[in-house]
């Protein structure tokens, strides 16, 4: 699992049996119930059939497209032998829902075989956003459901805002796609059309992408960050917008459609010649799926999404290129090259600047990407994944403001950016970069265009919510600017005006670390505070450089690292043995979710001090 997906992840994989079964029945449940009501909408293409909803609380709800004419919708099908009446009036095959008024909730009830059961309906319609219809051959995303890998295929049909058609055609095959993302019950999905289509203007190719978002009720980050990349002029940004998603008829929620990462003349060309595309991940993940890829000697691995070379000369360039990096002179002592003939270095300034001002815990780690093209240089990009980033408080660690994410080693990730950062070349391009491009594009991003964009998606975010009971969307994005307006006063202040701060770093175990830039005199952060256990005696936390214990709200004057101190305990006969200056496997696990689980709870108890305050 990732560990960006943070407590959500950890706690996902603890009842991860559970919540398959749970899923299912839900699943099964939410399709027998549907049958109970469903609405026809008129279209380009005739008429698109939309299920109601059953909600945990037992009650309906009708998830309407922007475009749905009440006047004009009609009631489609009611269960066999089985009366239906809505507000007092029996509903009959085909009569029109022009009586009903939106966010109201009727009085509904139904009686078969002589039991009458009630509950309530309520009709909500989305904002003026594309909507895709999807309808997998079997009529059910079960199959697709149980795998990440399974696909099924199918047909697709795309409206614009106006419900007027964009595109229709068959899937070659939907699927699933993600890692941590794909556990949360909305799911993600990849996209095969039957031909290249240009998709709402964003260009012509067969491969496209559902983005579920699952983890942030803002609906923003993703769209934000990729945007920022954009138009900084990062290369081969993928594009995307949301949509509204039904699937089988059955409102799935807000979903945000976006070209797919691969070589391709639309996306990134390497038409041109030798060259390759490669994405970090973890090695036990592309194990599990049988995917290709090489390690660097920092432990990089590296999956080969397309390359014209031999893996064993693709080693050899990412060996050398990462050898110059990690240099002191910036020089592979092998081939005596340096990092500036290796590598592309406005593009890795420019995605170091996007994950350290996106505060993206993914920096350098997962969800990267890297590429070359005829010119035989190393770029960064394109920018994917920023779900958890801009302080998601479903991320772990828990992100406040001043914290460093991508230019300090040790830090989780790989030393490549916090080794480019220590090179007064780079960082110098790091801090022109970040003047001259980044901020013009971030004020008027987080100023002006967030409070846009949200007003935009409010109401399906708001039927998304009801869907899948997330955090309030309003709220959330109006904590992103929040964090996002004061990320960037801290950073300006560290890059342009000379800021003075105090960098500590806070160990925890198995190289979890956290990394504070404070203002000298400012108080230590919180600390976790753990328990003893059967096979861990836990010391507290004390000052490396010292070896003094410190205590939250101490102040800070100089650069400290914080670490985590403990003893492993002898263990009683017949117990298994845990290896020297580390807890055992069990006590890892403990250390690790406590330790997320604090910081979290101190997170969203600050967030929400800060909401009750406005």
């Amino acid at each position: 699992m990732k560990w960006r997906k943070g407590i959500l992840v950890l706690s996902a994989a603890a009842v991860l049996a559970a919540a398959v079964f749970f899923g299912l029945v839900q699943s099964r449940s939410a399709s027998e119930t549907g049958a109970l009501l469903s609405v026809q909408v008129p279209s380009d293409t005739g008429w698109e059939t939309i299920r109601c909803w059953r909600g945990e609380t037992g009650e309906y709800w009708i998830f309407l497209p922007a475009y749905a004419d009440l006047s004009r919708m009609r009631i489609h099908s009611v269960r066999t032998g089985t009366e239906v009446t809505m507000d007092g009036i029996r509903l009959t095959q085909g009569m029109s829902c022009g009586g009903f008024r939106l966010d109201t909730a009727y009085e509904l009830t139904w009686t078969t075989g002589g039991k009458t059961e009630s509950s309530r309906i309520t009709l909500r319609q989305s904002s003026a956003l594309p909507v895709m219809y999807l309808d997998t051959r079997s009529g059910s995303m079960a199959y697709i459901h149980q795998d990440v890998d399974n696909l099924e295929s199918g047909d697709m049909r795309l409206y614009g805002e106006d419900g007027s058609l964009e595109w229709s055609g068959k899937l070659r095959s939907v699927s699933g796609r993600g890692n941590a993302t794909w556990n949360m019950e909305k799911k993600p999905y990849n996209l095969e059309l039957s031909e290249q289509a240009d998709l709402l203007g964003m260009g012509t190719a067969e491969n496209w992408i559902l983005l579920a978002d699952a983890y942030d009720a803002s609906h923003l980050r993703n769209k934000l960050a990729l945007e920022l990349a954009r138009e900084v002029g990062m290369a081969y940004t993928p594009e995307c917008t949301w949509v509204d998603l039904y699937l089988n008829g059955e409102y799935a929620g807000l979903y945000l459609l976006c070209e797919r990462i691969e070589v391709h003349p639309q996306r990134v060309n390497l038409s041109g010649g030798n060259g390759f595309l490669v994405s970090k991940n973890w090695e036990w993940r592309m194990d599990a799926r049988n995917q290709t890829y090489i390690t660097t000697d920092a432990n990089a691995a590296l999956r080969v999404n397309y390359a014209t070379m031999s893996l064993a000369e693709l080693d050899r360039i990412w060996q050398s290129a990462e050898n110059a990096i990690l240099a002191g002179d910036g020089v592979d002592p092998v081939t005596g090259k340096s990092y500036a003939e290796l590598i592309h270095v406005d593009s890795w300034a420019e995605k170091y600047l996007l994950e350290e001002i996106c505060a993206n815990i993914d920096a350098g780690v997962l969800s990267q990407y890297f590429y070359a093209d005829e010119s035989g240089k190393i770029h960064a990009g394109p920018a994917w994944d920023y779900d958890l980033s801009m302080g998601n408080q479903a991320a772990w660690p828990s992100q406040t403001p001043n914290m460093l994410f991508a230019n300090r080693s040790g830090i989780w990730g790989s030393p490549w950016y916090s080794a480019l950062y220590e090179k007064e070349e780079f960082y110098d391009r790091v801090t022109e970069l970040y003047q001259t491009k980044f901020l013009p594009v971030l004020e008027e991003l987080i100023g002006t265009r967030l409070e846009t964009y949200e007003e935009r998606i409010r109401q399906a975010a708001a039927m998304d919510q009801i869907r899948w009971q997330t955090d309030d969307p309003r709220q959330e994005a109006q904590w992103v600017k929040t964090y996002m307006s004061q990320r960037m006063d801290l950073l300006t202040d560290l890059w342009l005006e000379g800021g003075q701060y105090c960098f500590v770093q806070v160990r925890g175990y198995d190289g979890a670390a956290l990394c504070y830039a404070l203002s000298p005199g400012t108080g230590l952060p919180d600390l976790p505070v753990y328990e003893d256990t059967e096979t861990v005696d836990y010391d507290g936390w004390y000052c490396e450089q010292t070896g003094m214990p410190v205590t939250p709200g101490q102040p800070v004057e100089t650069d400290m690292t914080v670490e985590l101190r403990y003893r492993i305990l002898e263990p009683e006969a017949g117990q298994e043995t845990a290896q020297a200056g580390t807890p055992s496997r069990s006590a890892l696990g403990l250390g690790i979710v406590f330790f997320a689980v604090f910081l979290g709870a101190v997170a969203l108890d600050r967030r929400r001090n800060w909401l009750n305050s406005g």
